[in-house]
């Protein structure tokens, strides 16, 4: 792990997060939080940067929590109970300061990218066909997958 955490500085990880501290923007924010979420890297250095991350102090609650929604990503990955899981995405779903855009791009990424255990997609499922904030055609693709199973 000390090697991923000290090589960062020079990776491209590295440059997102000089850039975000710079300016804590959304555009800045989800660059570097899809890097972070879709690396990789190991559990453990994904944690450690975004908790370099979230440390970034930004009066705007819509870029904060466009991180931690990326963040809860490693959340799905980690080896915690299903209900933690759950919690995670139920969080993110329900939290009014993530812009609708940002939620999509999130979302699309754990379904798309990641193999989602049944037991949670079962779960979700409900939960986002309810979200009004989720694109009709990604909560059909969530839904079309659902059923593939």
């Amino acid at each position: 792990m000390d090697t991923e955490v000290n090589s960062y500085v020079s990776s491209k990880i590295g440059e997102l997060l000089k850039k975000y501290t710079n300016q804590p923007n959304l555009r800045n924010a989800m660059n570097l939080g899809r890097e972070i979420a879709t690396g990789s890297a190991s559990l453990e250095v994904k944690k450690w940067r975004f908790r370099m991350a979230l440390d970034v102090v930004t009066p705007d609650m819509g870029v904060y929590s466009a991180l931690m929604a990326w963040s809860s990503i490693t959340t799905l990955e980690d080896n915690v109970p299903p209900s933690q899981k759950i919690i995670a995405v139920k969080e993110m779903l329900r939290n009014p300061d993530l812009k609708s855009e940002v939620l999509d791009e999130v979302i699309k990424s754990i379904f798309v990218s990641r193999e989602v255990p049944r037991d949670l997609l079962n779960y979700i499922a409900p939960e986002i066909k309810k979200a009004s904030r989720i694109s009709a055609e990604l909560k059909s693709y969530i839904l079309d997958k659902k059923d593939a199973e």
